[in-house]
């Protein structure tokens, strides 16, 4: 089970982020350049945390997998 490890501003960050990968797996064709989107954004959003164990990493790390979504 995690514990909370979020300050608000971190989780603006990653909503933020999300909100941008949401788009871009909706609407890009190029697998590259989606490919390139999700790398950045899960740069960001680990950017945000000095100090994360492994669980917490994961996590986070799931934003790499994110695929089509019906918005």
């Amino acid at each position: 089970m995690l514990k909370p490890f979020l300050y608000n501003h971190q989780f603006n960050v990653i909503r933020e982020q999300v909100d941008v990968l949401l788009y871009n797996v909706n609407y890009l064709i190029d697998q590259d350049v989606l490919d390139a989107v999700r790398h950045n954004a899960t740069d960001k959003v680990l950017g945000l945390f000095t100090s994360l164990n492994g669980d917490e990493r994961s996590f986070l790390n799931r934003l790499r997998t994110i695929r089509y979504v019906d918005i």
